[in-house]
């Protein structure tokens, strides 16, 4: 009778990867602030965009990318003024007295909280604020009309960098929303998470004769609101008030690293299921590509089968064994 025949392994060293360079990108979360005291309502800066003399008159470098992104502060008579507090984002001048390269100078409606005429015909205007959304879910940023122009940023970094307003708007990110004549309105759809303030620059533009704006949202439950009160605040700038997000590691078999931050649902340190940012860093693995193991058997046949497990190392790495 043939006794017990001990297993016989051979075992194959293979290839350990390394991290070559680390790579930042952006996972396109929409991100939130923390600022330490607010007010309520919009700030809006007015500034000067004159008519020009020739052609249609008004000027075209309104939509110019070099004007959007801080041409507006210096052009013309650059800033006219400024008032807070704005949370009804609405007015239409009529055609009264209005007439095509005519400037008109009025007074914008109470509800923008500036008493001093300006030329209604030609001008724009930016507004900032913090948009704190009541519950977690999908809002609509709904632009109801525009005459001429509206550009929209939200999150933090892309509208402006958190309590840093004057030093960042005018270099804001790519516009989540752009509606220009003859176009009229559009609407956006962005996810946000309750208890967050969330960075929102508004740039308006009319660029001659009747303008008007009517700036809305809507909330997760479908119900369109017409002002912003309760739900858009400024802040003082000073220090950087951005929300330190958790952080989640995770490995793969790329040889580079890759950091981004997602809107995710985890579980915090109080064992509270919660909705909020996470840094995900993804890093590389120690993997061996393949290990085999040989084993005499009584049999009449040969099997082959494979097989994963992993393992950590010393150093922290996962491996991943092919068997």
């Amino acid at each position: 009778m043939i006794g017990p025949i001990p297993v016989l392994f051979q075992l194959l060293l293979v290839l350990l990867v390394r991290v070559s360079h680390a790579a930042q990108v952006d996972g396109g979360a929409i991100l939130g602030c923390n600022p330490s005291q607010v007010t309520k309502g919009f700030s809006v800066s007015y500034y000067s965009l004159p008519l020009t003399k020739t052609g249609s008159c008004w000027n075209p470098v309104y939509s110019q990318d070099s004007y959007l992104h801080g041409g507006y502060e210096t052009f013309g008579n650059g800033k006219l003024g400024s008032s807070s507090g704005v949370t009804n984002v609405s007015f239409y001048t009529g055609t009264k007295g209005f007439s095509s390269c005519g400037t008109v100078n009025a007074l914008l409606p109470p509800n923008w909280n500036y008493d001093k005429p300006i030329s209604l015909s030609n001008f724009s205007m930016l507004l900032t604020g913090y948009f704190l959304p009541p519950v977690t879910g999908t809002y609509s940023l709904d632009v109801a009309y525009v005459d001429d122009l509206a550009y929209i940023n939200v999150g933090a970094g892309s509208a402006f960098n958190c309590c840093q307003v004057a030093s960042s708007s005018s270099n804001p990110g790519p516009f989540i929303l752009q509606t220009k004549w003859p176009d009229t309105s559009s609407s956006v759809k962005i996810d946000l998470v309750a208890g967050y303030y969330y960075p929102i620059r508004f740039f308006f533009t009319n660029r001659n004769y009747a303008g008007g704006l009517k700036f809305y949202f809507t909330s997760p439950d479908g119900v369109q609101h017409t002002t912003w009160d309760d739900y858009i605040f400024s802040a003082t700038d000073g220090d950087r008030c951005d929300i330190k997000p958790e952080s989640s590691t995770s490995y793969w078999t790329r040889s580079d690293s890759s950091t981004y931050t997602v809107v995710s649902t985890y579980t915090n340190t109080k064992g509270d299921l919660t909705t909020g940012q996470v840094v995900v860093e993804e890093i590389p693995t120690t993997y061996t590509v393949s290990t085999t193991t040989t084993q005499q058997w009584t049999g009449t046949e040969t099997v082959t089968s494979t097989s994963l497990f992993t393992t950590t190392g010393t150093d922290g790495l996962a491996t991943v064994n092919t068997l």
